[in-house]
């Protein structure tokens, strides 16, 4: 920026050299101003980018300058910062470190779990079953042996002792009946005194039992005494008791004989009114009404005075002739009427009735022929649909049978293809079987040799202990599978065992006979056969 305002300065002193007709004189800053202005720089922005590059720079020199002091907060700080982050990369170290020990010492913890799983699978083999089942035989009869020793040494020190023990017997026996006869003594002097105590007693209970006596015979006779007072009390109470049952009794009687006579008189008087209805049957259900409340007017009057009530009835019966009279002849008229006018609407009815059935069948026969005609045309265009779905059917028939013998040509050709790659698998499958049966027969030695090495090892401890070794000899020959049979050494030392052609199945005997007895009985084919002849 100075080499422009020099520049502009010696235009400008150059310029004011220059004579020139008119000129316009500017200032120093007016030019500056221009020139920007000109350019299109903003002067203002220009001047804050600056100042703000200029306060940075200070601020990236002072930290530099007081970066490594270590009297000042921020240097402590930053120490600090630095000793952390130090501290936590040792600390990282030492956790890889930790971590790769572990993963080692995890490593060797899972082989040793493996070895011992395999060993364990190993141990849970038939074979290996059998030896051991071998060795606790060896076990046992070894145990036997010292158990039979320990019987006899035990049977020859219960003789001494039993001896001892008789001797002990007879010694306490003795004392136990010195003892006893003494105690013999002493119980029957006990006996004497007991028995004097108990007849001192006993007289003594017969004294307070007749004294006792006496008092209850005082007293059972003043229970007497009240007894007989209150027995006559009651009997009293019982005869008047029986005097108020037949006062009742007749108030009883004079009730039921009124009874009788109101029910005889109203027994007649159902009968007359019985009599009156059948006359009256067409009027019946208006009349009950008001019998019933006349019956119940009758009945309280009845209860009082039997005079008035035979007075009022009679008036009730002769009022009730000429109302009924009245009531049938209205309700013959009005029945008559009733039937009339019935009859007059029925006629109606059925002459409207005809009207529309006349109407209902026309309607009905030409609702007929439509639908004839409907269902001719319906009929016609059936038969065409079906035509042309027969038509149709034909066609993707013809279609799909040519489709079938395409799709039959393209099925042979994968079968086809289908049975070389089958033909070739199996190959590769009889290979890989008879590559595994070699690997098979490889590792069935390698066990058998560890076995025999194992129980080699084992029968030769059995040996120092002094333990009997035929149980793990036999278990331990040569030949896993059990049997009673030959080795067979191509197929991995397989000892396999055999069945005779007899009924009973059981393996063949372990030893040789001259002699070649018949195994079979020709009933015991056919029943195994399934012939019934």
């Amino acid at each position: 920026m100075s080499l422009e305002i020099r520049r502009s300065k010696g235009l400008a002193a150059t310029q004011r050299q220059q004579p020139r007709p008119s000129a316009t004189v500017l200032s120093m800053q007016e030019l500056e101003r221009l020139k920007l202005k000109i350019s299109g720089v903003d002067l203002d922005k220009e001047e804050a980018m600056q100042r703000e590059r200029d306060k940075e720079a200070k601020h990236q020199a002072s930290c530099n300058m007081v970066k490594n002091w270590r009297n000042t907060i921020e240097g402590q700080r930053l120490k600090r910062l630095e000793n952390l982050k130090v501290k936590e990369i040792k600390e990282e170290e030492e956790r890889v470190k930790i971590d790769e020990e572990e993963a080692e010492f995890q490593a060797a913890r899972r082989q040793e779990l493996i070895d011992r799983a395999k060993t364990l699978l190993y141990y849970q083999t038939d074979r290996l079953k059998g030896f051991h089942s071998g060795l606790l035989l060896s076990e046992i009869l070894k145990e036997r042996e010292a158990q039979i020793a320990f019987k006899k040494q035990r049977s020859d020190m219960y003789k001494d002792r039993d001896q001892m023990y008789q001797r002990y017997q007879e010694e306490l026996r003795e004392k136990t009946k010195v003892a006893d006869t003494l105690a013999a003594q002493e119980r029957s002097k006990a006996v004497s005194e007991i028995a004097a105590y108990q007849a001192k007693q006993i007289s003594e209970h017969a004294t307070a039992k007749k004294k006792e006596r006496e008092r209850q015979l005082e007293e059972q006779t003043a229970i007497d005494k009240e007894t007989q007072r209150w027995q006559e009390i009651e009997k009293e109470k019982e005869m008047q008791a029986e005097r108020k049952k037949l006062i009742l009794r007749q108030e009883l009687n004079d009730l039921i004989m009124s009874n009788r006579t109101f029910a005889r008189m109203k027994e007649e008087q159902e009968k007359m009114q019985q009599a009156e209805c059948e006359l009256f049957a067409k009027a019946k259900k208006n009349m009950t009404k008001m019998r019933k409340q006349k019956e119940a007017e009758i009945h309280r009057e009845l209860q009082g005075h039997q005079e008035k009530i035979a007075k009022h009835i009679e008036s009730m019966v002769e009022e009730k002739v000429s109302n009924e009279d009245e009531l049938i002849a209205k309700a013959v008229a009005e029945q008559d009427a009733k039937r009339e006018r019935i009859e007059r609407e029925k006629a109606e009815k059925q002459m409207k009735s005809a009207a529309e059935i006349d109407e209902c069948c026309r309607e009905m026969i030409s609702e007929q022929e439509r639908k004839r005609r409907e269902m001719r045309e319906h009929e016609q265009e059936l038969l065409r649909q079906r035509v042309e779905q027969d038509q149709r059917f034909h066609a993707n028939n013809l279609q799909k049978e040519q489709k079938k013998i395409r799709e039959a040509k393209e099925v042979e050709k994968f079968l086809k293809a289908q049975m070389v790659e089958k033909e070739e698998r199996e190959r590769m499958e009889r290979e890989e079987e008879k590559t595994h049966q070699q690997k098979n027969l490889s590792l069935l030695k390698v066990e058998e040799n560890q076995f025999q090495e194992y129980a080699g090892q084992v029968i030769q401890e059995t040996k120092e202990r002094d333990l009997n070794t035929f149980p793990l000899k036999k278990a331990s020959k040569r030949g896993s599978g059990g049997g009673h049979g030959p080795v067979f050494s191509a197929k991995g030392e397989v000892r396999p065992s055999y069945q005779p052609c007899a009924s009973p199945i059981v393996e063949l005997p372990s030893y040789a006979s001259k002699e070649v007895p018949l195994a079979w009985k020709p009933s015991n084919t056919k029943k195994r056969m399934g012939f019934n002849w």
